[in-house]
């Protein structure tokens, strides 16, 4: 179903797990934003919440190599999705990067031009700033300390807006039976959220060659719409703001499903030249 696959990918002396599916011609890569899950084996439940791409792309997210040191960076990250689009002679792709997958993309527009013809940033920044680090920093201290409802719980009162959590009570259940992460994942979310803390790419923003598209929304808690303000205006670029007065933003766009739900049909028009 979809033509969904799971798939594994040798990367030097370590694998990198990924899934694909999708029916069209062109290929398309998405990066998640910062949480605890694995990809591998849910390649199904990906194209199934995915499926608006399926007719127009193939669809490919990579998961990050299986083993982590704790200096891992973004940088890391931007070499491991280059080295998987190469090995799967992709040619150029578009790219959707969500929150740290954001960032990922910023810098894979960067540092490898001839990989990326269309890029779509949502709810992402180009440097850390107080309030994404707070954010952060208090998420790396409850998994520390293996805190994991109240990890969860936080993430979900922080990336969704009230309103939305008044109107879909079920969520957090919803979230507790279906993110169960296991201890070594709580480590790998630490090493990946410190990750985010360290980047800076916004002296070299002038150097994105891709036509591109950045997405905002003005109750964001996470990375403040400013900086969604601040990264079209330096690249130049297109941009959606998503405010109070329209029905999308009764949802805090950070949360990369939350957008990708609710921005589908933009997101794809710009990308097929409709926008």
């Amino acid at each position: 179903m979809y033509d969904a696959k799971n798939s594994q990918i040798k990367f030097y002396d370590d694998t990198i797990n990924y899934v694909s599916f999708g029916y069209g011609n062109k290929n398309l890569v998405l990066i998640p934003g910062l949480n605890t899950e694995r990809i591998k084996g849910k390649a199904l439940q990906f194209a199934f919440y995915y499926r608006n791409f399926l007719r127009d792309y193939k669809v490919f997210i990579f998961d990050h190599k299986e083993h982590l040191n704790e200096n891992y960076e973004i940088s890391d990250m931007v070499e491991e999705i280059a080295y998987c689009i190469k090995k799967l002679n992709l040619d150029k792709v578009d790219v959707v990067g969500v929150s740290q997958g954001g960032m990922i993309a910023q810098l894979l527009a960067i540092d490898y031009p001839d990989i990326v013809d269309k890029l779509v940033l949502v709810a992402t920044t180009s440097r850390n700033n107080p309030t994404t680090n707070k954010v952060v920093d208090r998420w790396i201290v409850l998994a520390e300390n293996g805190k994991l409802q109240e990890l969860q719980k936080n993430m979900i009162e922080t990336v969704y807006s009230k309103g939305y959590i008044a109107k879909n009570k079920w969520l957090s259940i919803l979230v507790q039976i279906l993110f169960k992460p296991k201890l070594d994942q709580l480590d790998r979310f630490i090493v990946l959220a410190r990750s985010c803390l360290k980047f800076d790419v916004f002296d070299k923003l002038d150097k994105i060659q891709a036509k591109t598209l950045v997405i905002g929304a003005a109750l964001d808690q996470v990375i403040p719409v400013e900086f969604s303000n601040e990264l079209a205006k330096k690249i130049n670029c297109q941009k959606l703001i998503f405010d109070v007065c329209t029905q999308q933003t009764e949802l805090n766009l950070s949360f990369d499903r939350a957008v990708l739900k609710h921005s589908f049909c933009r997101i794809c028009k710009w990308i097929f030249g409709a926008l």
